[in-house]
């Protein structure tokens, strides 16, 4: 899979980049702030935190894909105040209160035990520090993922949908859930709030492209261990499905998403 989102990133990073530029205005990285960039992948958000906080403060990227991270580093190559670990931030022994903010774009609902992932995050925040991310809401309002589902079920009926709390896109889409967990890990002045947004915009090709390759189509793709004939037939049973949502701005798809924003 993280090759995968290393093949087609500057796709990725212009889908969800609506999104994630809410989540940088909620986080609100300032001058001189040390950040740290959760599931940072090829590293976009890593470098606009690294313009907001400036040469006086400091921007580390940490993920589990290390071809992503050598996207990162490559992209990042001359910024001073950028740096990035491969790593598991679940369980990663940061060092303690070392960073002004927490911020991720996508990139934390896919721990295993979450709980003990927020709490070892907000060990590594300074006392005062603050919590910032996006993730994605109902599966049910998020068209991109239901096309994809609904693709994935016709033509692997015997492949059960993974549990609504598992790791992987969704496990966040109960708020309830997500203020329960960062509770129990210690955060405070937890604050969720739904946002409506428009993703996607690339052509309709690149889109069925991708769409059989990544999300929950291309994980069924993988996980069936697809013929080429297979792939060829979700490929034609997406086009039509896309093609309602294909304007001068390329495929363009409602989404619905929670920004969570939290302090130590």
């Amino acid at each position: 899979m993280g090759q995968t989102w290393a093949d087609l990133h500057e796709q990725l990073d212009r889908q969800v980049e609506p999104p994630g530029r809410a989540a940088l205005e909620l986080a609100a990285p300032a001058q001189g702030e040390r950040v740290l960039d959760v599931g940072c992948g090829p590293g976009a958000t890593t470098r606009e935190i690294a313009a907001a906080v400036g040469p006086r403060g400091a921007v580390v990227g940490v993920d589990v894909a290390p071809m992503l991270l050598d996207i990162a580093r490559d992209k990042a190559a001359g910024l001073e105040n950028v740096s990035f670990v491969e790593a598991d931030a679940q369980t990663y022994e940061f060092e303690a209160g070392s960073f002004d903010l927490v911020f991720s774009r996508f990139g934390v609902m896919f721990f295993d035990d979450p709980t003990m992932a927020f709490a070892n995050l907000r060990r590594a925040c300074r006392a005062g520090g603050r919590l910032a991310f996006v993730c994605w809401g109902a599966p049910a309002e998020n068209v991109l993922f239901l096309i994809g589902r609904k693709v994935a079920a016709e033509l692997f009926p015997q492949n059960p949908a993974p549990a609504p709390d598992a790791p992987g896109p969704f496990a966040f889409a109960d708020a309830e859930r997500v203020r329960r967990i960062l509770t129990d890990s210690g955060w405070r002045d937890i604050r969720i709030d739904a946002v409506g947004v428009e993703i996607g915009g690339a052509s309709l090709d690149a889109s069925v492209e991708m769409m059989t390759r990544a999300g929950p189509l291309g994980a069924a793709l993988r996980e069936m261990d697809a013929s080429e004939e297979q792939r060829r037939e979700a490929a034609e049973r997406l086009r039509p499905l896309l093609e309602s949502y294909s304007g001068a701005n390329g495929v363009r798809f409602p989404a619905a998403c929670w920004l969570v924003a939290a302090t130590t």
